[in-house]
């Protein structure tokens, strides 16, 4: 979630969210693809990046409460835990080739 805030990069604004929601530090992203949700009133832009991070102490929670816990997976098994079909599953190609 979050948005880009005035005079921030995109770049930016992933690790500033990263580091918001999941106590984590970006340490290398890879802008990998985007959606556009169309909304009644709106067009709203989503986008999508693989990411390098690193813990930055004990995750106690993000500002929402949207985020709950942090769990570390193989990509390889990321369907057990969430399934965005087929387009889930390129960005996930992409996103390990990224990694990699």
């Amino acid at each position: 979630g979050g948005a880009v805030e005035v005079g921030e990069t995109l770049e930016e604004s992933v690790a500033r969210e990263v580091q918001e929601e999941t106590n984590m530090r970006v340490m290398r992203q890879q802008f990998i693809g985007y959606q556009e949700v169309f909304e009644p009133t709106l067009v709203v832009t989503q986008t999508r990046h693989a990411c390098i991070v690193e813990p930055l102490g004990v995750f106690e929670g993000d500002p929402d409460g949207d985020v709950t816990e942090i769990k570390l997976i193989e990509p390889s098994e990321y369907k057990k835990y969430f399934d965005w079909g087929a387009v889930g599953e390129r960005l996930m190609q992409r996103a390990v080739l990224v990694v990699c």
